[in-house]
């Protein structure tokens, strides 16, 4: 094992499982989408996928023959697939969370709003513009999506300061971030079952088993194609375990203590998305989170279970700090992700094949350059969705929601790589059971082989309908405007394979070009040293000849 300090404990572990993965954000987005069936899918995703990939992910991290490897996704599917199938699997993933960034980044900085402000500060400034004539509708939500993208900025770019100290002060960050997650969900479980329930009993609209009907809820309208391409990105709200396990060789007692870990924060996180999905679908409709608006709606929520007004002191205080908590989950979450995937792409991607310079890493495998670059990149996406950023109702005079087309496409063209990324690991996964399993390890996700093929195979077609699905708009998006879906299964689809292109493109120029063109170098000067060694022969056959024929004459 490498000779680094191990700085990173169990509990960090753990509480990075909070940070990274569990979210109130996931359970209230999942709620309004799915109502009582979340929890429901919640459990099963847990089951199915989730727990799995820890498992998974300590079995990679114990092979042997990966002791000097970072142990991230990439060097995992690097083994298991090969050289190009492990760069692929990391460039899907890498280049997935980019835009993932303009997402989190925002919210982050809108949770901080609540948190100081007790409000959506950019909805009142939008509000402002448009209630004093200064500005359009249109011109009001830009203006005012540009300014919380340069506060987006500026908290990028913070992260990026604190991913380049290391895995130590990530952990710190981790730690605060992971507590006040973890807090923020008890907390609301707490006051829902002791006093929510007791106090108010169950919200009105509450139908019991047929609210498993989701298909049929106003959400999906009967639209069960839609309802298919919704249902997968559940299960991904699990999604980070796999990222974390770069982390392997910093945590003290290395494997064993990663693996107790991951599966102890990943069994938490698991249940409180099951008991929190569930005491928010008995106290809270899907209506009301609707009318709240998503992001308002993961703050409004905790006032108006306890039975007070949102304007009252008592429910701005709550909402102050359900703001400040959520903001610290945010921070904890972002400066992870700024770090992780970077450092999973750019340590383990074969040599120079995305140059020296992004590749450099210091002696923790961290990419300075490459997190420079992609502050950068993110900065110029943040800047573009804020200048793109337009009213959803151009007439509206109230309650005022601004949303970029710009970042709505990109996220639909990029969200379908974190599904690529996903098929390879699993894959990669069976393979190394099918294939290599006397390889050397610490540990094993189950002793019998068959057991766990069987359950990577199940992920895999799930990760095949969610392709499948995604891609495809529904029947319902045909009929109604068969152009604009056109479009949008070009604009998704077509986004998947140029990431997926570029990413098969850099590998070939900077790796099998180069080494065919080593080949061919090499025999060239083979066949150099061939004619060389055959004029030698024959010029030494001519001496020999000359001699010969010179004793001749003297005789």
């Amino acid at each position: 094992m490498s000779s680094r300090a191990k700085s990173l404990t169990k509990m960090t572990i753990i509480f990075m499982s909070f940070a990274i993965i569990f979210g109130f954000r996931n359970i209230v987005n999942n709620q309004n989408q799915f109502g009582f069936l979340a929890c429901i899918l919640f459990l099963v995703g847990g089951a199915i996928y989730a727990i799995p990939m820890v498992l998974i992910t300590a079995e990679f991290g114990s092979v042997k023959k990966l002791k000097d490897q970072e142990a991230g996704l990439g060097s995992f599917c690097v083994f298991a697939l090969g050289e190009r199938g492990g760069f692929l699997a990391s460039w899907s993933s890498y280049f997935g969370n980019l835009f993932f960034f303009a997402t989190l980044a925002p919210f982050t900085i809108i949770a901080l709003s609540y948190g100081f402000y007790g409000k959506n500060g950019f909805d009142e400034l939008t509000q402002t513009f448009v209630d004093k004539n200064m500005l359009s509708t249109d011109d009001s939500a830009r203006t005012s999506a540009c300014i919380l993208a340069l506060f987006a900025i500026i908290l990028f770019w913070a992260g990026t300061y604190i991913s380049k100290k290391g895995p130590k002060w990530l952990g710190y960050v981790t730690n605060i971030g992971g507590t006040a997650s973890l807090i923020l969900g008890v907390l609301f479980i707490l006051f829902a079952l002791f006093y929510t329930l007791p106090v108010h009993g169950i919200q009105s609209d509450f139908r019991g088993v047929q609210d498993l009907d989701a298909v049929n809820s106003e959400s999906f309208e009967g639209d069960w194609w839609a309802f298919m391409s919704a249902f997968p990105w559940l299960l991904f709200g699990y999604n980070g375990i796999e990222t974390i396990s770069v982390f392997i060789k910093d945590t003290k007692n290395g494997v064993k203590a990663f693996k107790i870990a991951s599966i102890i924060g990943m069994s938490i996180v698991v249940g409180l998305m099951v008991v929190g999905s569930l005491v928010l679908t008995l106290t809270i409709s899907q209506k009301q989170i609707t009318d709240w608006k998503i992001p308002n709606a993961d703050f409004l929520v905790f006032p108006y279970m306890i039975g007070l007004d949102e304007h009252s002191a008592g429910g701005k205080a709550i909402i102050h700090i359900a703001g400040l908590v959520t903001a610290l989950n945010g921070i904890g979450s972002l400066f992870f992700w700024t770090a992780a995937p970077t450092k999973v792409f750019f340590s383990e991607t074969p040599k120079n094949v995305m140059g020296k310079w992004l590749s450099k890493t210091d002696e923790y495998g961290m990419p300075h350059n490459a997190l420079l670059a992609q502050a950068i990149v993110v900065t110029v996406i943040l800047a573009v969705v804020g200048v793109t950023s337009t009213a959803s109702d151009p007439n509206a005079t109230t309650n005022i929601e601004s949303s970029s087309k710009f970042l709505m496409k990109s996220i639909d063209a990029t969200t379908t790589l974190a599904i690529v990324q996903m098929f390879y690991y699993f894959w990669g996964y069976i393979r190394f059971r099918w294939k290599m399993d006397d390889t050397e390890r610490g540990t094993r996700f189950f002793k019998n082989k068959v057991f766990p093929i069987i359950i990577c195979s199940v992920t895999l077609v799930i990760l095949t309908v969610a392709f499948f699905f995604g891609c495809i708009p529904s029947p319902k998006s045909w009929s109604k405007d068969p152009g604009q879906a056109a479009i949008d299964f070009l604009f998704i689809f077509g986004g998947c394979v140029f990431f997926m292109a570029a990413g098969m493109l850099a590998y070939w120029f900077n790796v099998d070009r180069k080494a065919r063109k080593s080949i061919s170098v090499d025999n060239g000067n083979s066949s150099d040293e061939i004619s060389e060694i055959g004029a030698r022969n024959s010029s030494n056959n001519n001496s020999s000849q000359k001699a010969a024929s010179k004793e001749a004459v003297e005789q």
